[in-house]
């Protein structure tokens, strides 16, 4: 269960710093943070590596379940996060 948690963080990052990098592409002294530098290194971490193994994992109906809960969770914590 602490893959499919890693692989959110992964994605949400991913989205997040894609989205900055465009928003502050065109400012004179783009925030190194949220430019381009950070996102190539994001990327780099473990988003997609684990899609082949994910792939191969056999989940019962209840871990299925949870797992779905999971994703659900963790998808609305962040979006309330950027709310706040």
């Amino acid at each position: 269960m602490r893959l499919v948690i890693i692989e959110v963080m992964e994605a949400t990052g991913n989205a997040t710093f894609d989205t900055l990098s465009r928003i502050t592409a065109g400012l004179k002294s783009p925030p190194e943070y949220c430019g381009v530098p950070h996102l190539n290194h994001e990327t780099g971490h473990t988003i997609g590596s684990e899609e082949a193994f994910i792939d191969t994992l056999d989940f019962s109906s209840a871990e299925r379940e949870q797992s779905e809960n999971m994703i659900k969770s963790c998808f609305q914590s962040f979006y309330n996060f950027l709310l706040n």
